[in-house]
């Protein structure tokens, strides 16, 4: 029975004496060896399970070691397993025309112990390391799916005792027309709802570090999305003193490839943002422009105060809300990470301009296109 740790190799040649003398020199290497006779074995043993390493001799009755490898590569995809072409003819020509249908190394014949263990060490060390790492992935996988699921059945857990507290809260509403209480319970629903705020958007941060986040990307026209999240956001405009200068049509005739859903959620907290954090009397632009690579870049830019540059990267720390403590507005710190995840995840990136006493500017950059208006 092999251990845990063992690797796979399948060693393929017609001759068995070669096999052996293989098989007796791998011993010390804690590997587990499979035996093919010919090609056609060979090639159907790969198909039905991917080996850690491959000794191929590079003539066998069926199929060659070259045509076995070549339909390995090309036919299974099986880019990145180590693939050793055995052969005793020394002409350049034929080792070239090895490494050409996929081979990773030769071996020449007459075997060498020591040519053998000095070629398979190395690829082998490297094998382990690929396999600790996957398994370390698939490990983090579980762990950031049990967290996703902790974390739903908390918020559930919290959101109970809050649903009562409001419900009552209204009904005290109803039945009185006492000022001190409607205003104490009007303190209690806006401490309620920002909780509730809290709960959704660390619920939905731990979906998306677990990676279970459904993105459909499609073709998105910008100048739809920014009608309905300019909308959106027109009331908060009014109540902050803020002035949304909402684009010409024709300044945003773009095609993105994204989802809808979860960019129009990206914009509209940019666009929250630059509103609470702008001053009296204050602007919100959105700026739009293309890149060499063919890429779309939208901005969504403020006449705040500004970010100092060693603050940017706190930005998308979760809960920290750089310079809360001078501030009344509410907000959960966890906006902005949810954003730039989100937009990642779409094959996109966020990046923010900010000069202080300015004003920000936070760029979403995705694949898009312009084109014209109808």
């Amino acid at each position: 029975m092999k251990s845990p740790e063992s690797l796979e190799i399948l060693i393929a040649d017609d001759v068995e004496s070669i096999r052996l003398y293989l098989k007796e020199i791998l011993l010390p290497l804690n590997v587990t060896v499979t035996e093919a006779v010919n090609g056609d074995q060979a090639f159907e043993y790969i198909k039905d399970h991917e080996y850690d390493l491959v000794l191929m001799d590079i003539e066998m009755p069926g199929q060659s070691g070259l045509e076995v490898t070549r339909r390995v590569r090309e036919e299974l995809g099986y880019k990145h397993t180590p693939i050793l072409i055995m052969t005793g003819l020394q002409q350049a020509e034929l080792i070239q025309l090895a490494f050409d249908n996929g081979a990773t190394d030769y071996i020449t014949k007459p075997l060498s112990e020591v040519e053998v263990l000095s070629r398979l060490s190395i690829r082998l060390d490297n094998r382990r390391m690929e396999r600790e790492l996957r398994n370390a992935k698939i490990l983090a996988e579980r762990s950031n799916h049990a967290k996703s699921e902790f974390v739903s059945r908390l918020a559930h857990e919290l959101k109970t005792p809050l649903n009562a507290i409001s419900g009552f809260s209204q009904l005290i509403q109803l039945d009185t027309d006492n000022e001190s209480i409607l205003e104490s319970c009007g303190l209690i629903l806006e401490a309620a709802k920002h909780q509730e705020d809290l709960i959704n958007e660390v619920t939905n941060l731990a979906k998306i570090e677990a990676g279970i986040i459904d993105i459909d990307l499609s073709a998105v026209e910008l100048s739809q999305l920014i009608k309905e999240s300019f909308s959106l956001t027109q009331p908060m405009a009014d109540k902050f003193n803020v002035r949304l200068n909402f684009p010409r049509r024709t300044d945003v005739m773009y095609t993105l490839t994204a989802d809808h859903k979860r960019l129009k959620q990206v914009f509209l907290n940019l666009l929250s943002n630059a509103i609470k954090y702008n001053k009296p009397n204050g602007e919100v632009n959105l700026l739009v422009k293309t890149t060499p690579e063919g890429h779309v870049k939208v901005g969504i830019s403020d006449t705040g105060k500004g970010i100092a540059q060693e603050d940017i990267p706190k930005l998308f720390e979760a809960f920290n809300r750089l310079g809360a403590e001078e501030s009344d507005i509410e907000g959960t710190g966890i906006g902005l990470p949810i954003t730039r995840k989100i937009i990642e995840l779409m094959g996109g990136e966020l990046e923010v301009e900010s000069t202080e006493g300015e004003g920000s500017i936070f760029w979403v950059e995705l694949i898009g296109s312009k084109h014209s208006a109808d």
